[in-house]
């Protein structure tokens, strides 16, 4: 098969350079901890006022029902697992030095996370 033809061409995988897989990688580490971390603070500093919706815990009161608090509660946990899985994405590529299917497989994950925000959204009303 000659270099020059068109099958050639056609086989050959366009590949990302060294420098900007370290880039994508270190961004979805970072943006992953953030996300994970963050929302996981966020939801053990909550979970106890959206346990017990109406009454006063810690100084605070959730006001909705507690059909609310288990979707929120759900909606927050799935955002950390979100996070989690780009961070070990990031990870994964970093450590094989190639971009994965993976990646393309957590962005279907997005409108997961959409229709729970939509769910969650509507209930609040």
């Amino acid at each position: 098969m000659n270099a020059a033809s068109p099958s050639a061409a056609a086989s050959v995988k366009r590949t990302m350079s060294p420098r900007l897989l370290r880039l994508q990688s270190g961004v979805l580490i970072v943006l992953g901890a953030l996300l994970a971390v963050g929302i996981a603070v966020l939801l053990v500093n909550l979970l106890p006022t959206l346990l017990h919706p109406g009454v006063e815990v810690g100084g605070s009161t959730f006001g909705g029902t507690s059909d609310q608090a288990g979707k929120l509660i759900v909606l927050l946990a799935w955002v950390a697992i979100l996070g989690l899985v780009f961070l070990a994405i990031g990870v994964r590529q970093l450590m094989i030095g190639r971009t994965s299917r993976l990646t393309w497989l957590a962005l279907l994950l997005f409108p997961v996370t959409i229709g729970l925000a939509w769910s969650t959204s509507a209930s609040f009303g």
